[in-house]
């Protein structure tokens, strides 16, 4: 599986980079440029009927002070109002400069969700969090620094 995801991943990426080098550059905006660029880190949250737990969550995204990040909420078809929950908090994101992705649709639990949203995950890295969790309001920036500051030999 890790092999399909760093072709799919690259292919993605490469198709990013063709988009860009295809814009002259006299026509490029800066909300143009924010389109094509990558997020640093893709933050995925798994739901089924959190409407209740969401909260939290959310609002401790929105507090973080780095917004390098896009927000991907995978939804079990929840029976109860999480999507309406979910969606009222975009523009929010938006202010931010973070964009939400929404999907809804069945699943097979907990890990298939988590499965489907690293195939639209973006970022260089990827961050699960799920409904009912809190963090620190530094704590994606922090985490981004010490990462980046680790060497891997391979």
């Amino acid at each position: 599986m890790s092999s399909g995801k760093n072709n799919t991943s690259h292919k993605r990426k490469k198709l990013y980079e063709n988009k860009a080098d295809s814009i002259s550059k006299k026509d490029v905006s800066l909300s143009v440029l924010k389109i094509y660029t990558m997020p640093k880190i893709s933050i995925i949250t798994p739901t089924y009927n959190s409407e209740n737990t969401l909260h939290g969550t959310v609002e401790a995204l929105l507090r973080q002070t780095f917004s390098d990040f896009e927000y991907i909420i995978i939804d079990g078809v929840s029976k109860d109002k999480t999507l309406d929950k979910i969606k009222s908090y975009i523009p929010a994101f938006e202010e931010k400069g973070v964009t939400v992705r929404i999907v809804s649709e069945p699943d097979n639990g907990v890990y298939d969700a988590m499965n489907k949203g690293l195939n639209y995950a973006k970022g260089d890295y990827v961050w699960f969090i799920n409904a009912g969790e809190i963090m620190h309001w530094r704590l994606c920036g922090r985490n981004l620094q010490i990462v980046k500051s680790i060497k891997v030999t391979l």
